[in-house]
Protein backbone atom coordinates (compact mmCIF):
# COMPACT_ATOMS: atom_id res chain seq x y z
CA UNK A 1 0.00 0.00 0.00
CA UNK A 2 1.13 3.76 -0.99
CA UNK A 3 2.39 5.71 1.67
CA UNK A 4 0.03 8.43 1.86
CA UNK A 5 1.70 10.99 4.41
CA UNK A 6 1.37 15.11 3.93
CA UNK A 7 4.18 16.45 1.06
CA UNK A 8 7.19 17.80 2.82
CA UNK A 9 7.22 21.93 3.71
CA UNK A 10 6.24 24.00 0.92
CA UNK A 11 8.85 25.97 1.42
CA UNK A 12 11.24 23.03 -0.20
CA UNK A 13 9.27 23.23 -3.48
CA UNK A 14 10.93 25.03 -6.06
CA UNK A 15 14.02 24.86 -4.87
CA UNK A 16 17.09 24.46 -7.23
CA UNK A 17 17.75 21.06 -8.59
CA UNK A 18 20.92 19.46 -6.78
CA UNK A 19 24.33 20.69 -8.18
CA UNK A 20 26.21 17.55 -7.56
CA UNK A 21 27.10 15.27 -10.69
CA UNK A 22 24.21 12.76 -11.39
CA UNK A 23 20.74 12.78 -12.35
CA UNK A 24 18.53 14.17 -9.47
CA UNK A 25 15.70 12.54 -8.12
CA UNK A 26 12.31 12.31 -9.58
CA UNK A 27 11.16 13.97 -6.14
CA UNK A 28 14.04 16.73 -6.76
CA UNK A 29 12.99 17.38 -10.15
CA UNK A 30 8.83 17.36 -9.46
CA UNK A 31 9.57 19.89 -6.56
CA UNK A 32 12.16 22.09 -8.92
CA UNK A 33 9.70 22.31 -11.69
CA UNK A 34 6.56 22.45 -9.95
CA UNK A 35 8.21 25.95 -8.46
CA UNK A 36 9.18 27.48 -11.45
CA UNK A 37 5.94 26.59 -13.08
CA UNK A 38 3.53 28.33 -10.27
CA UNK A 39 5.64 31.14 -10.65
CA UNK A 40 5.66 31.94 -14.28
CA UNK A 41 1.95 30.51 -14.85
CA UNK A 42 0.67 31.58 -11.67
CA UNK A 43 -3.20 31.10 -13.50
CA UNK A 44 -2.29 27.40 -13.35
CA UNK A 45 -4.24 25.83 -10.93
CA UNK A 46 -2.02 23.15 -8.47
CA UNK A 47 -4.09 20.47 -10.02
CA UNK A 48 -3.22 21.53 -13.41
CA UNK A 49 0.60 21.84 -12.77
CA UNK A 50 0.72 18.03 -11.48
CA UNK A 51 -1.03 16.70 -14.48
CA UNK A 52 1.93 19.21 -16.66
CA UNK A 53 5.53 17.85 -14.56
CA UNK A 54 3.92 14.43 -14.75
CA UNK A 55 4.03 14.12 -18.10
CA UNK A 56 7.19 15.76 -18.36
CA UNK A 57 8.75 13.85 -15.81
CA UNK A 58 7.42 10.70 -17.53
CA UNK A 59 7.53 11.84 -21.21
CA UNK A 60 11.08 13.84 -21.19
CA UNK A 61 12.91 13.06 -17.94
CA UNK A 62 12.41 9.26 -18.32
CA UNK A 63 11.52 8.44 -15.49
CA UNK A 64 8.86 5.41 -14.44
CA UNK A 65 5.36 5.86 -13.43
CA UNK A 66 6.01 4.34 -9.66
CA UNK A 67 9.24 7.45 -9.08
CA UNK A 68 6.88 10.23 -10.85
CA UNK A 69 3.92 8.86 -7.95
CA UNK A 70 6.15 9.02 -5.03
CA UNK A 71 7.24 12.41 -6.20
CA UNK A 72 3.94 13.93 -6.72
CA UNK A 73 2.83 12.24 -3.20
CA UNK A 74 6.01 14.26 -2.03
CA UNK A 75 5.86 17.66 -3.79
CA UNK A 76 2.25 18.16 -4.75
CA UNK A 77 1.50 21.78 -3.82
CA UNK A 78 -2.72 20.75 -3.90
CA UNK A 79 -1.59 17.87 -1.32
CA UNK A 80 0.48 20.17 0.63
CA UNK A 81 -2.73 22.10 0.84
CA UNK A 82 -5.31 19.10 1.56
CA UNK A 83 -6.56 18.75 5.37
CA UNK A 84 -5.25 16.50 7.72
CA UNK A 85 -7.27 12.77 7.40
CA UNK A 86 -8.21 13.43 3.12
CA UNK A 87 -7.12 10.46 1.36
CA UNK A 88 -4.25 11.55 -0.77
CA UNK A 89 -4.01 8.25 -2.79
CA UNK A 90 -7.26 9.17 -4.94
CA UNK A 91 -6.06 12.53 -5.70
CA UNK A 92 -2.63 10.98 -6.55
CA UNK A 93 -4.33 7.82 -8.44
CA UNK A 94 -6.45 10.20 -10.50
CA UNK A 95 -3.49 12.75 -11.53
CA UNK A 96 -1.62 9.94 -12.45
CA UNK A 97 -4.68 8.59 -14.54
CA UNK A 98 -4.67 12.01 -16.72
CA UNK A 99 -1.18 12.20 -17.08
CA UNK A 100 -1.49 8.31 -18.73
CA UNK A 101 -4.21 9.20 -20.82
CA UNK A 102 -3.43 12.73 -22.32
CA UNK A 103 0.13 11.44 -23.28
CA UNK A 104 -1.55 8.04 -24.77
CA UNK A 105 -3.75 10.36 -26.37
CA UNK A 106 -0.65 12.29 -27.45
CA UNK A 107 0.95 9.24 -29.44
CA UNK A 108 -2.02 8.71 -30.97
CA UNK A 109 -2.38 11.78 -32.72
CA UNK A 110 1.28 10.99 -33.57
CA UNK A 111 0.67 8.38 -35.39
CA UNK A 112 -2.85 9.54 -36.89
Amino acid sequence: MRETRKPDNPQNLGQALPTSAGRPSAVEEFRFLIGEFATLYPETTSEELDVIIGKILLQQSGYDREAVTQAMYEGSLYLAACPSGMDLSVYVECAMAQVIDQLALLDMVAWG
